[in-house]
């Protein structure tokens, strides 16, 4: 633990600072975490688009509230609607397009945004040419 303190005096370990509540055989190196890749597979990334299509308006509205990273009560102050509700909306959403969480949904519609942007700028290159 005191090696962990003097890290945290010196301020040169984020994971120290991340972890000080920690003892230090309960902390992970950083070759140990599990990595996780930042962008999906596309047989994922392509069945999550072809699923979206099934959400209805307003789940994809609540979705699009999450994203912005508000509460269900503020969502549903906005939308004018239950907290209850939105969770219900969440949970449909989710359940419709087989993801585990908000995160990961959140995490694949960034990434088919990125993609289409990609292709609008590569098409009106190419237009130009």
């Amino acid at each position: 633990m005191s090696e962990v303190n003097s890290k945290l005096e010196d301020g040169n370990s984020i994971t120290g600072t991340l972890t000080a509540g920690l003892s230090a055989s309960s902390m992970l190196s950083v070759g140990q975490r599990k990595r996780t890749t930042h962008f999906p597979e596309s047989p994922n990334l392509i069945a999550f688009a072809r699923r979206l299509k099934t959400v209805t308006r307003r789940e994809f509205e609540v979705f699009e509230q999450v994203m912005e990273g508000l509460t269900a009560l503020q969502i549903g102050e906005r939308l004018g609607i239950s907290p209850r509700t939105v969770d219900v909306h969440k949970a449909r959403f989710i359940q419709k397009v087989q993801v585990d969480n908000m995160v990961v949904a959140a995490r694949y519609f960034t990434c088919l945004e990125t993609l289409t942007e990609l292709n609008a700028d590569m098409i009106s290159e190419a237009t130009a040419l």
